[in-house]
């Protein structure tokens, strides 16, 4: 697959689910500006213990995903995620590159908090 923009791939992404709320863009300061208050300190925290590379990705993957859930309004919250899922899995389709587990992931965020 052809690399995509992350704009086409959130365009698609919202033609699938038909979901039209909104999308924050996937940067550390929308992200942020997107969460619900109370999870800012937590997020803040888990941001200051990480490095780049795929750790980096995976923390932007999950806070993005609950960046838009805390976004949504409550009676389309369940779309949102999933249109968020579909994105996430539509970046990673058109980036091929190392592939890790949940399991992987959570040991190597509790690694980079050590």
């Amino acid at each position: 697959m052809t690399e995509q923009p992350w704009d086409r791939i959130v365009t698609e992404a919202r033609e699938q689910t038909g979901y039209t709320g909104p999308i924050p863009g996937r940067t550390v300061a929308a992200i942020e500006s997107a969460l619900a208050e109370e999870r800012h300190a937590a997020y803040r925290a888990e941001l200051s213990r990480l490095g780049d590379g795929p750790g980096f990705e995976a923390f932007l993957d999950h806070w993005w995903v609950q960046a838009i859930a805390d976004s949504a309004d409550e009676d389309v919250r369940e779309v949102a995620v999933d249109c968020a899922d579909i994105a996430i899995a539509l970046h990673v389709k058109a980036h091929p590159g190392p592939t890790y587990t949940t399991a992987e992931v959570a040991a190597k965020l509790a690694e980079d908090a050590a």
